[in-house]
């Protein structure tokens, strides 16, 4: 029975080998250069790469300068195995295992049982057999044809069916050099029952029974351990006598071939040390492993590891699983996924699919795994959502093709269908280390379909010779909308029908940072119409720059910088909310800068300030009218703080030179300031259609100081206080200015160089802090757990209301530019109490002295009740708006798998809602799928919908990235 059972794995095993050796990977030979040309002679194929190359077969790695290939078709086993011929040009070095071998010019001949697959930046179909490369090799193929026969075909079961044979030419070495050996393996088994027999091929194979283990040693840390319910040894041994020294537990060092495992086969592969490279398990019902090229057939498999910059398990089920080496695999009949679970919540099938160990390129993180697979279905809870005929890219950060997916229902939009796919991983193939493209593709039942593609890259180096960095990064953001709707831009304003149909955004973000301290940021954009952005993107429209053409220069060395701005909108449009009120942006063609910042002058006695700009500055007003922009006739956007003493359309060239000089005086209690400001400006143009010049001159004092007091007897367990420190820092600023030239007979476009006032003022503040030690035994830190600043803002020689509007709003000083304060008499203080590291009360006051108005205040509380609930309440209050809102916000884990948020905000001044907004997160093994309900009251919006978020989109999931993503546009 023993031996019909092993004349049986025998059958199985040469079966399955052979079957093994005809579905090789595309990449049993990977060629990568910077250029590739291709074309034939006859039944022979040839490749031209130029380089740096390498040539990747199996366990042995060919590099050059570059090399041209040969292929030839020549039947074999399986049918389609080809002799391929290879001459190395320029720095030739050859690796397999342990052995290498080097030199100008090497020939290298091989037997590749599979496709070639090829790698480079660059190729051609066409035919250079005139170039010189191609010389230069013909002539080395030439010389060692003769030399090195062709590796001839061997039976499907034999290790050494892809070994190689190298010579070197024949003017540098002897031409029969020989073959490259095996890389040296040790294998080590444990059974209760050894029971040896002969092998078709003459050789010995034992046949193991009871409690097995088998172990495979690489070197260096490298093994596989391998596990079954029976097992059969393949060895090399012929005779008996060889045989029976070959006992569990010892040593044997290249004598096993290969190993036939079933039931319950399990094989984890540990990676060699030193490497940041996650191990990996394979389990099966059957398996066929050869030992000295790491191939495997399994059947029933399930590939398991870990990611190693996430953390996620990798899990792939296969009918049938490949193991072409031990970085590479084919699988067919697949179901891919980072669950660990049996039947996963989120899974890709796939027909087949190949799966490849890749290095990061970064040694903390090591390697990675890519696939691309073919007839991909993405299902969830084994139900297939939608198809791809290819797809491809790393299991999990920025893996399956799908990033994200969701519908929804708004009063402004209709019903809504978002998605965000990988543009790599959907044609099949991972996304390159340093660069990641995306592409949306949305419909809205109300406004119409939708697509953009936004893209992110980075890179750098480090100099050979200065060693100074070279890094850059940037991103792409586009997105058209074929628009059949109107925009509703807000509760008080028109709705307006855009007068195009397609409408879109394209905006390019490009830093870079240089040798020598030099950094760049580049920036381009296309809007189509004014109220694209605010309809469609109202974050960016809120928070984030002018959508312009713009490059902006800067070296900084220590204490000095020097700076080149231009920027142009080549929209004619407003496209942030910042120059609404204004109705124009303006544009720098160019303004260049110089700016020295804490200079010490006078052996330290001094420190000097200096800013200087010489700027070319045109006034670009908007294209589209008030009416276009949804603003009802006598409606405005708001107050301009700049251009309110009119604009031009002619460039106007200005030089702003500011100069400041302190004199730090250090008493024994006090540190006093004096310091003189001198500043002159020159207009090449002014509202009176003339030049102008301004002169400014300031000076002021800074006086502050410290004291404090300690208490050792405070001890509170309520407030968690354990001793009192009570800071105390009094602070006085005088400072009078006067200049030749009033900015109303100057253009104003920028508030702190052209609005500028010659006032006198007199700031007075109060800055205390409470000071504690929290921690506990071992852990004690200081923590100031309240605080409480007071100042008052006090001006002589005021400009008249007209000019502050509105002028019953809160006034502001500035130190450290006392020119640009705002001349409001006011009385501003700010409060904070720490009550536990878990709990903060905040709020702030401003008081206009002028008007005997409160101005503005603002109270909040801030709670982390534990890991599982957080929340916020609030309220904030501006007289000029006659706004009084509360607001409240909450984070509560219901469960691992359920988690809820709410917030809502009240205008108690209009009795109004002014928005409100719900999510509940449901968490699966592998995917996160969120509802929302929202409101928004100064937008007239409503919606509700929900999104789903893969796992392995991009390396996680979180409720904030699910909310970005459905209505991120709103």
């Amino acid at each position: 029975m023993r031996l019909a059972g092993l004349v049986i794995a025998t059958a199985l095993m040469a079966i399955t080998a052979q079957a093994a050796l005809a579905q090789v990977s595309a990449d049993s030979m990977l060629l990568q250069g910077t250029a590739a040309a291709t074309w034939t002679e006859g039944d022979t194929s040839v490749i031209q790469l130029t380089g740096p190359i390498t040539i990747n077969l199996d366990r042995t790695k060919l590099t050059a300068d570059n090399a041209v290939v040969w292929l030839r078709g020549n039947g074999g086993v399986a049918g389609d195995q080809q002799s391929a011929e290879v001459a190395l040009i320029g720095n030739a070095v050859v690796t397999q295992g342990e052995v290498t071998r080097s030199g100008g010019t090497m020939f290298v001949t091989a037997s590749v049982r599979g496709t070639i697959r090829i790698t480079a930046a660059e190729r051609l179909a066409e035919n250079k057999n005139k170039s010189d490369l191609y010389t230069a090799a013909d002539k080395v193929r030439q010389a060692n044809q003769q030399a090195v026969p062709a590796v001839p075909d061997t039976p499907a079961v034999s290790p050494a069916a892809n070994q190689m044979k190298v010579a070197m030419p024949v003017t540098a070495a002897p031409a029969n050099a020989p073959p490259l050996p095996p890389p040296s393996i040790e294998v080590k088994f444990q059974a209760d029952e050894v029971v040896p027999t002969r092998a078709d091929d003459g050789t010995i194979a034992l046949t193991l029974g009871g409690h097995l283990l088998l172990m495979v040693d690489h070197g260096k840390g490298e093994r596989v351990e391998m596990q079954a319910d029976r097992m059969v040894v393949f060895t090399k041994v012929k005779t008996p006598a060889e045989a029976g020294k070959l006992l569990p537990g010892q040593t044997m060092r290249d004598q096993v071939q290969a190993v036939y495992l079933e039931g319950d086969v399990r094989l984890d592969y540990t990676p060699a040390d030193g490497t940041k490279s996650a191990g990996q398990r394979m389990t099966a019902e059957r398996c066929y492993y050869e030992l000295p090229t790491d191939r495997a057939v399994l059947t029933d498999a399930v590939f398991r590891t870990v990611d190693p910059k996430t953390q996620l398990p990798v899990i792939l089920r296969a009918d049938t699983l490949r193991q072409l080496s031990k970085d590479q695999f084919k699988g067919e009949g697949i179901r891919m996924t980072t669950s660990t679970f049996a039947n996963p919540s989120f899974a890709v099938a796939a027909s087949s699919a190949y799966v490849t160990r890749e290095d990061t390129g970064d040694p903390q993180l090591g390697s990675r795994f890519t696939f691309s697979a073919w007839n991909a279905r993405p299902q969830f809870f084994g139900v297939p959502v939608f198809y791809l005929p290819v797809a491809g890219g790393s299991i999990t950060e920025r893996g399956f093709p799908l990033r994200n997916i969701g519908i929804g229902q708004s009063n402004k939009f209709g019903t809504s269908f978002e998605s965000e796919w990988g543009l790599f991983e959907t044609v099949g193939y991972p996304s390159p280390k340093d660069l990641d493209i995306s592409y949306r593709v949305d419909y809205y039942s109300d406004r119409g379909p939708a697509a953009g593609i936004d893209a992110s890259y980075k890179g750098g180096f480090v100099t050979d010779t200065t060693r100074q960095p070279w890094n850059f990064s940037g991103d792409v953001k586009s997105y058209f909308v074929d628009d059949h709707g109107v925009d509703k831009l807000s509760a008080n304003r028109a709705d307006v029908e855009p007068s195009e149909k397609l409408r879109g955004r394209f905006l390019w973000q490009h830093q870079h940072f240089l040798p020598d301290d030099w950094q760049v940021q580049l920036r381009a954009s296309y809007v189509s119409d004014a109220n694209f952005l605010e309809e469609w993107f109202p974050r960016e429209y809120q928070d984030g720059l002018p959508e312009d053409l713009s490059a902006y220069f800067k070296r900084q060395r220590d204490s000095d910088a020097l700076t080149l701005t231009i920027n142009y909108q080549p929209n004619h449009i407003i496209t942030d909310a910042e120059f609404v009120q204004e109705q124009f942006e303006v544009a720098r063609l160019p303004e260049i800068g110089y700016h020295r910042i804490g200079d010490s002058l006078a052996d330290d006695s001094l420190t000097f300030f200096s800013n200087n700009t010489i700027s070319a500055l045109k006034f670009q007003p908007s294209g589209a009218s008030l009416a276009e922009q949804g603003f009802r006739p006598g409606q405005t956007p708001g107050i301009p703080a700049a251009g309110q003493t009119g604009t031009t359309e002619s460039v106007t060239y200005r030089g702003d030179f500011r100069q400041q000089i302190d004199y730090p005086i250090n008493t024994s209690h006090f540190k006093v300031v004096p310091y003189v400001v001198g500043r002159v400006t020159d207009y090449s143009r002014s509202p009176d259609e003339g030049t102008q010049n301004r002169l400014f001159v300031g000076t002021g004092v800074r006086l502050n100081t410290s004291f404090w007091r300690t208490n050792d007897g405070v001890e509170s367990t309520l407030f968690d206080l354990h001793r009192v420190r009570h800071v105390i820092e009094p602070e006085l600023n005088l400072f009078t200015a006067a200049q030749t030239t009033d900015r109303n007979s100057l253009y104003i476009y920028d508030q702190e160089v052209d609005d500028i006032r010659d006032v006198s003022t007199l700031n007075v503040a109060l800055n205390q802090r409470w000071q504690t030690k929290r921690g506990g035994p071992g852990r004690w830190r200081n923590v100031d757990f309240f605080s409480f600043n007071v100042s008052g803002n006090f001006y002589a020689n005021k400009p008249p209301d007209k000019e502050l509007n509105p002028s019953d709003f809160r006034g502001l000083f500035f130190p450290s530019l006392s020119e640009t304060s705002v001349p409001r008499d006011s009385i501003n203080a700010d409060t904070s109490w720490r009550i536990s590291d878990d709990m903060i009360l905040a709020g702030d006051v401003q008081y206009n002295v002028d008007d005997n108005k409160l101005a503005t205040a603002a109270v909040g509380l801030a709670v982390r009740h534990d890991e599982r609930l957080s929340y916020t309440i609030g309220n904030s209050y501006i007289n000029d708006l006659d706004s009084n809102i509360t607001s409240v916000g909450l984070d509560y884990t219901i469960s691992k798998k359920y988690t809820f948020g709410y917030y809502q905000s009240f205008d108690f001044g209009r009795t109004e809602s002014v928005n409100f907004g719900t999510t509940l997160t449901r968490k699966f093994d592998t995917f996160a799928m969120v509802f929302r309900v929202n409101y928004d009251q100064i937008t007239g919006e409503s919606s509700m919908g929900f999104s789903v978020i893969p796992q392995g989109a991009k390396g996680s999931f979180s409720t904030d990235s699910a909310q970005a993503f459905t209505g991120n546009r709103r």
